[in-house]
């Protein structure tokens, strides 16, 4: 009888174990329903009026001055900004913008956008993308390109940064001043 009773207490406290595991799962799992979840704001910095300078093997490859700029999820987002192309020391290309953003070894800057060359080029679009990795400008926008007595309009348009090379991918038109 002994064995028994001994067998019985066991069997109770193991009972009354499981019904507290069991509650407290239930508990937990109800806490959970019908709640949502808290969505908390990513940070963020701002910093004003700044210089970001990019380079390579100790030459400056771009140098960006900005009024405003802020960091969020891995983007950095430019506001009044100009963007120099520097190859070696001397400088190649200006571009001015409204807004931009720096994604990876991309530069997208949009708004009312300016580039001109050291040649003496001259782009005006709404948009234009600068590829750190493959040094070429290029936009899916209308553009107009100005260099000495020749004037290009059109959409698309890809460049080496020295506008060297350009491509107007369609709807073009070509004048002679």
């Amino acid at each position: 009888m002994k064995g028994f009773l001994e067998s019985w207490k066991g069997w109770e406290l193991n009972y009354k174990v499981k019904t507290i595991e069991t509650l407290c799962l239930f508990l937990l799992i109800l806490s959970c329903c019908g709640k949502e979840k808290e969505i908390r704001p990513t940070p963020s910095s701002e910093i004003k009026k700044s210089i970001l300078t990019s380079s390579k093997s100790g030459k400056k490859t771009w140098r960006l001055t900005s009024e405003k700029i802020t960091m969020k999820d891995n983007k950095t987002y430019l506001y009044n900004l100009k963007l120099e192309l520097f190859k070696g020391d001397s400088l190649e290309c200006t571009i001015t913008g409204n807004e931009g953003i720096i994604d990876g070894d991309k530069i997208s800057l949009k708004g009312s956008i300016t580039a001109s060359t050291k040649i003496g080029a001259t782009l005006t679009t709404s948009s234009l993308n600068f590829s750190e990795k493959t040094n070429f400008l290029s936009t899916d926008d209308r553009v107009s390109f100005i260099k000495k007595d020749l004037i290009l309009k059109g959409s698309g348009f890809v460049a080496d940064r020295s506008f060297g090379n350009v491509k107007i991918k369609k709807d073009v038109e070509v004048v002679f001043k």
